[in-house]
């Protein structure tokens, strides 16, 4: 459990809480300013039809944590999708890495599975 504290801490050092009204975390500077209000909107458009709850991260690094580990976190951290119903969706992507994963609440498993979702496939590691 202590090693869990170390790691929230140091996500939190990275990143910090997110701002509830925004989806986009744009830490790497990889998006443009249409791509970044494109997704945005999208995010917005899917909770509003779906309540599921979509977020965008990136980095520049993972700072040595294994992609996995790092979505995870960052998933329960900033509390992705709605607690009753875990229905959030975390695209993570470490360009400098070469790493991405998408992290899926269970409520939306039987939709978005991490063993078919393309990104997941793809991420390199």
């Amino acid at each position: 459990m202590q090693i869990l504290t170390v790691l929230a801490a140091l996500l939190l050092s990275i990143l910090p809480p997110q701002d509830p009204t925004k989806r986009v975390a744009d830490g790497a500077g990889v998006l443009s300013p249409d791509d970044h209000s494109a997704l945005e909107s999208l995010a917005r458009d899917v909770e509003q039809k779906t309540t599921a709850q979509l977020a965008v991260v990136t980095v520049s690094s993972l700072d040595g944590l294994t992609v996995d580990a790092y979505a995870h976190k960052l998933f329960n951290v900033w509390g992705i999708g709605q607690k009753d119903v875990n229905n959030g969706v975390l695209f993570r992507i470490a360009p400098n890495d070469r790493r991405m994963r998408i992290e899926v609440g269970y409520g939306l498993e039987p939709l978005l599975t991490h063993s078919t979702s393309p990104l997941r496939r793809c991420q390199g590691g």
